[in-house]
């Protein structure tokens, strides 16, 4: 596997979107990495089926282009298998194959888009952002407008916040998808650079900076005590991970468990 570098600017954001290249031609394939890293993507190359179906178990894959002929495996049938494993993201075939009928069944069998060559740079660069925009919408409304986590609940239509029996807050876009990410995310650590991923998603220059002054935004309008804050909390060098209010997390704990929950917090207190 080959990695394409990235400019010192463009790093962080470069990593949280990553795109796996499977060419069985070392030539297209290094044009192809080469492109996506001038675009801002951190391109990988894999060197057949199996190393590709390992990558993919990482959450962080942007999205997936891929040959249609690759060792004797027929393009439908690789597409077949990348969705059979479960990724349900951007995979998009760049061929020299001119056949509308293989064209069709690749599209029939998984495949979001197929690009022939020669292509233009733009418009694949293009074409794929197209792709992972539709993609992301998507997933947002499979996953609901209502995310609750404890006492706290956001309305992504109203970009509403409600929590601890307070009155409702409104959240900017940027806000409220910051948010979003943090709660969909309930009791896992962010990185910076996923959470600017999810909340500028067309801004390859944001850095993590801006994260930091916009969870202090949140802060003020969702904490009781920003400078206390219950529901989002830091994780030095590293990011931000979303909880619910200890009474609430406590209080769910008992419901849980049952009558063994006051002997799993008594542990959990005495713990280093």
């Amino acid at each position: 596997m080959r990695q394409g570098g990235e400019g010192k600017r463009l790093q962080l954001r470069a990593a949280q979107r990553r795109v796996l290249i499977l060419d069985p031609d070392p030539l297209e394939a290094s044009l192809l990495m080469c492109l996506l890293t001038e675009a801002s993507y951190n391109a990988v190359l894999v060197d057949g089926v199996t190393e590709l179906i390992d990558q993919l178990a990482r959450p962080d894959t942007h999205a997936v282009l891929l040959e249609v002929d690759v060792k004797g495996v027929a393009g439908h049938q690789l597409c077949e298998q990348v969705r059979g494993f479960g990724y349900r993201g951007p995979l998009i075939f760049v061929s020299r194959q001119h056949d509308p009928h293989v064209r069709v069944t690749a599209l029939r069998r998984g495949a979001d888009d197929f690009i022939v060559k020669p292509y233009d740079p733009h418009e694949l660069i293009a074409r794929l952002e197209a792709v992972a925009r539709r993609s992301f919408v998507s997933d947002r409304l499979a996953a609901g407008n209502v995310v609750r986590v404890g006492d706290a609940e956001l309305a992504i239509s109203e970009m509403r916040f409600t929590g601890d029996n307070r009155p409702p807050v409104y959240l900017t876009p940027t806000e409220m998808r910051l948010l979003e990410c943090l709660m969909r995310n309930r009791s896992v650590t962010i990185r910076r650079e996923t959470l600017i991923e999810r909340a500028w998603p067309d801004d390859y220059l944001a850095d993590t900076n801006r994260v930091d002054v916009y969870v202090a935004r949140l802060r003020k309008k969702i904490e009781t005590d920003p400078l206390r804050p219950e529901y989002i909390k830091t994780v030095r060098g590293f990011g931000y991970v979303f909880r619910p209010r200890t009474s609430e997390a406590s209080l769910q704990a008992r419901r849980d468990t049952g009558p063994r929950a006051e002997h799993i917090d008594a542990f959990a207190a005495r713990a280093p």
